[in-house]
Formats: C-alpha cells, sequence, structure tokens
C-alpha cells in the first residue's frame, strides 16, 4: 500500500512538472510573439514511442493537462482548502520567475483554453485543456496583452494563425459560441468565473487600423 502510494506521489511529481512546463512554454512563445511556432504547438502531435495501444501512439498538447490526483486530494482534507490547489502551487512558483509572471501564465492558459473551444472536440471538461489558472484572471478589468494589442487591424492578422483563423469574424463567431453555452464551457470556482468578453476584448478587435 505504501509502495503504491510513493508510486503515485512520483508519477504525480511529473505530470505537474510536465504541466508547467507546457504552460511556461506557451506563455514564452505568445510573450515573445513567435504565433506560428505556437500554431504548430497547438496543432500538431506528439510521438510515444512507450505507446502500447493505438489510443496512446500519439497525443496533442491537451494531454499535458493531467488530473492530479494527489494535489486533488490534499486539498480536499486540507483545513484551508483552495478553490483550485494547483493553480495556486503555479501561482506561487511564478513569484520566484522572472522571465515570467501570473499575468503571462493565466493569459498562455487561456489562448489554449480557446484554442480547444475553437475546434469544438469535444465539450465535456476532461476531454480538453482546462484553464485553471483563469482562477487568478476572475477580477481581471482589462484584456489580455495580445488581444488588447489586437485592436490593431495589424496584430489581430498576426495572432489569428494561432488559431487557424482568416477573419475577424472567426473571434466573433468563437465567442458566440462560448456565450451560448456558457453554462457547460466556461470555467467556474463557485461564484467566480472569468469575463471571457472582457478577456477576448471582443468589442474592440480590429478597431484601430
Amino acid at each position: 500500500m505504501g509502495i503504491s502510494y510513493v508510486y503515485q506521489e512520483e508519477e504525480d511529481n511529473m505530470k505537474f512538472i510536465e504541466y508547467e512546463l507546457m504552460l511556461c512554454f506557451i506563455a514564452m512563445l505568445v510573450k515573445s510573439e513567435n504565433f506560428n511556432l505556437l500554431a504548430d504547438l497547438f496543432s500538431n502531435t506528439f510521438y510515444n514511442k512507450r505507446g502500447s495501444h493505438e489510443l496512446d501512439t500519439t497525443y496533442t498538447f491537451r494531454e499535458f493537462e493531467h488530473h492530479i490526483g494527489s494535489i486533488y486530494n490534499e486539498n480536499q482534507y486540507a483545513s484551508q482548502r483552495y478553490y483550485s490547489l494547483q493553480a495556486k502551487i503555479i501561482h506561487d512558483r511564478m513569484e520566484s520567475c522572472s522571465e515570467l509572471c501570473m499575468e503571462d501564465i493565466c493569459q498562455a492558459d487561456f489562448v489554449g483554453w480557446l484554442f480547444h473551444i475553437s475546434k469544438r472536440n469535444n465539450e465535456n471538461r476532461f476531454s480538453r485543456w482546462f484553464p485553471h489558472n483563469l482562477l487568478y484572471s476572475c477580477n481581471m478589468r482589462r484584456p489580455f496583452e495580445i488581444f488588447a494589442r489586437a485592436e490593431s487591424e495589424k496584430y489581430l492578422n498576426r495572432i489569428k494563425v494561432i488559431w487557424g483563423f482568416d477573419t475577424l469574424n472567426d473571434f466573433q463567431k468563437l465567442f458566440t459560441y462560448i456565450k451560448e453555452n456558457a453554462e457547460s464551457i466556461v470555467p467556474r470556482w463557485e461564484f467566480e468565473s472569468p469575463n471571457v468578453k472582457l478577456l477576448m476584448n471582443i468589442e474592440k478587435l480590429d478597431t484601430k487600423k
């Protein structure tokens, strides 16, 4: 029993590190405006040479967002519970990071979440990238940086490659889809939920030529 628990802890540690590294990689690509490489990251698949079945031979960036049982269980039985202990750990670790801040991580989480929503693959939250860190954006009163910059037509044309979009209308249709299905797809932590309309800056995109 004890051995199984140790193995679970070790496995969960690796899952968390994978998740954190993917988040940071996405955040760095956004921050450095390397949007073409980010589009490749989202659209391409990784090869798993240790896969033993056709279903685990390849996987996408989404598989880096794991359910981490030990973190969930720790939060369930802790004297002080958090809406998301996973997000709290990331938040605390970002305080000592010189290259990225928590807002960069939240923006990366949002961009990844929008990508999966845009593909409409499966609306079950357990089959898509779940943006744990958006919890820290629920009280934001301004859009994320890339969407604020996308008030410029030129900048919007640069970021649309991330989602494979062609026009402003693609962003508007994505937001309409999210709005119409908000109850099932927009993350919520009790009474806390991100303002997708504001974070996307949807009403001001492409308003400056």
